[in-house]
C-alpha cells in the first residue's frame, strides 16, 4: 500500500510509509481524531503527532491519551499539542517510559559531520536532563557575554560557549580557567535569572516523591518528561527543593514556597548539582496533610527529613508578594512567582519556552497607575512585549487569563499554566 500511495503522490519511501502508518492508526485506533480531521477541526499534522507518539501504547491506553488531548487539540499550537501528547503518553504508562529510556541510553553518542565550505554539525544524542543542562549553561554564558558588549548573536555565542570549554580544557587542563583568566572580565558569581541563581528545574508530583506513586517528572524549561527512575537518579546528585501549591480545581499555581530545603547528594561530591526540584502539591493534598486525615500521605511524610516535611506543610506566603504594590522594577520573588505561575509565555501563539526567561510586564502600566502585584503581571516574550508597547496589540485581564486584541480587532485569550495536565 505504501508503494502504491508513494507512486501516486510522488512520495519517497519514508514519506509514504509514514502517511500509510498514520492513516491505519487513525482508522483503527483513533476514530474520534480522524473525524475531527475530516471535519476540518484538527490538522493532519496534529493527528500524525498523536498516532506516532501513541504507537508504543496498547489500544486501551491509546484511547485514554486521545480522550485527554483531543478536546483542546484545535486551540493549541502544533508545539503545544505535541507536548500535551508526550505528557499524556508517559502519564498513562510511566513504567514503559522507564524501559524505553533505558534502551535509548545505550545509544548515547556525540557525532561530528563536516558539510563543506569550512562548516560542520555537532550532533548529540543524550538524556533530556543532560540536554537541558548543556543548553541552560550555554545560554546563560551567551547572555552574560552579550550583556558585556559582545556583538555576536546569541546563537553564535551559545556555540562559542562549548568551544570555550574545549579550548580551556585543552590549553589548561581546566574547563573554566579561560573564563577566569583569558577572555572574560572578572565575574565570579553564578548566572542568575530575575535575581535568582540559574538552575535546572524539575517538576515532580508529591505522591511520587513520597513513594506512593510512580509518575514521570518533567523539566520545567523544556517540558521534556523524565521517567521515574531518571528522576530519582537526577535527585541523587543533590537538589534544592521547593513546594508548588496548585489549585485542585484549576491547576493554577497558588503558592511557591519562599523557603527551600537542600537535598544532599547521595554520593560524595564536591557540591550538589545545579538542580531545583519543584514538588507539585494540590490544595486538597495540602489540607489532607495538614489535618492528618490521609493515612498514606501521613506515612509518606514521616519518612522525610524534618526540614523537608516542614517545607511541604508550610503555610501559604504568596499574599506577601503583593505587599509592595508601588515597587518598580518587579521584586525578585514576585517576578519568580509570575514566571512559574505562567510556565510558558502568555502572548498568543507562544511556544514552549520558559516564561521565566521572558519579560515581566504590567497589564496596566505603572505610568497609568498599575500596581506591581500578581494579578497585574504576566510573562510575554520580548517580541510581544514590544508589539504591545508599540500599540499593535493591547492586553487586558479577563478572569484568570489575559485577552489580547490586535489593531485589526482580532482577540485571543491566554491563561496561566494548568499544572494538573502534567507531567
Amino acid at each position: 500500500m505504501a508503494a502504491e500511495v508513494g507512486a501516486a503522490l510522488h512520495l519517497g519511501s519514508g514519506g509514504a510509509d509514514r502517511l500509510v502508518s498514520t492513516a491505519v492508526e487513525l482508522a483503527t485506533r483513533f476514530p474520534a481524531t480522524l473525524a475531527a480531521v475530516q471535519n476540518g477541526e484538527v490538522s493532519w499534522a496534529k493527528a500524525t503527532t498523536l498516532a506516532e507518539h501513541a504507537s508504543v501504547l496498547d489500544d486501551a491506553a491509546a484511547r485514554v491519551v486521545e480522550s485527554r488531548v483531543l478536546p483542546a487539540a484545535a486551540t493549541r499550537t502544533p508545539a503545544q499539542h505535541a507536548s500535551a501528547v508526550r505528557r499524556a503518553v508517559v502519564r498513562v504508562d510511566p513504567a514503559s517510559a522507564d524501559a524505553r529510556r533505558q534502551r535509548a541510553e545505550r545509544d548515547i553518542e556525540l557525532v561530528r559531520r563536516h558539510v563543506g565550505d569550512g562548516m560542520g554539525e555537532l550532533l548529540a544524542w543524550l538524556t533530556s536532563e543532560q540536554l537541558d543542562t548543556v543548553w541552560l549553561g550555554a545560554d546563560a554564558w551567551a547572555r552574560r557575554q552579550k550583556a558585556a558588549g559582545d556583538g555576536r548573536t546569541l546563537d553564535q555565542l551559545r556555540v562559542d560557549a562549548l568551544v570555550q570549554w574545549a579550548n580551556s580544557f585543552l590549553s589548561h587542563g581546566d574547563s573554566s580557567r579561560c573564563d577566569d583568566e583569558c577572555d572574560l572580565p572578572d565575574q565570579v558569581d553564578a548566572p542568575r535569572r530575575h535575581g535568582r541563581p540559574l538552575r535546572l528545574t524539575a517538576l515532580w508530583e508529591l505522591t511520587s516523591l513520597l513513594g506512593l506513586s510512580d509518575q514521570c517528572g518533567e523539566l520545567a524549561d523544556s517540558g521534556a518528561t523524565l521517567p521515574p527512575r531518571a528522576m530519582r537518579e537526577l535527585l541523587a546528585g543533590g537538589a534544592t527543593v521547593r513546594r508548588l501549591l496548585i489549585d485542585s480545581e484549576t491547576g493554577e499555581l497558588l503558592d511557591l514556597s519562599a523557603d527551600q530545603v537542600e537535598l544532599p547528594p547521595s554520593a560524595e561530591r564536591a557540591h550538589a548539582r545545579p538542580v531545583e526540584l519543584h514538588v507539585i502539591t494540590t490544595t486538597q493534598q495540602w489540607q489532607a496533610m495538614s489535618s492528618g486525615e490521609d493515612a498514606a500521605l501521613a506515612a509518606g511524610l514521616r519518612e522525610l527529613s524534618p526540614p523537608l516535611r516542614e517545607l511541604l506543610l508550610a503555610p501559604l506566603t504568596a499574599a506577601d508578594l503583593d505587599s509592595t504594590p508601588a515597587a518598580y522594577p518587579t521584586p525578585t520573588r514576585l517576578a519568580e512567582f509570575v514566571g512559574v505561575r505562567d510556565r510558558h509565555p502568555t502572548n498568543p501563539s507562544a511556544g514552549l519556552s520558559t516564561a521565566r526567561a521572558g519579560d515581566v510586564d504590567h497589564v496596566i502600566s505603572v505610568r497609568a497607575g498599575g500596581r506591581t502585584v500578581r494579578d497585574n503581571l504576566h510573562s510575554p516574550t520580548r517580541r510581544w512585549h514590544r508589539l504591545r508597547t508599540l500599540g499593535v496589540w493591547s492586553v487586558v485581564r479577563r478572569g484568570r487569563g489575559w485577552q489580547w486584541r490586535s489593531w485589526t480587532g482580532r482577540t485571543v485569550t491566554t491563561r496561566p499554566y494548568d499544572y494538573r495536565l502534567g507531567p
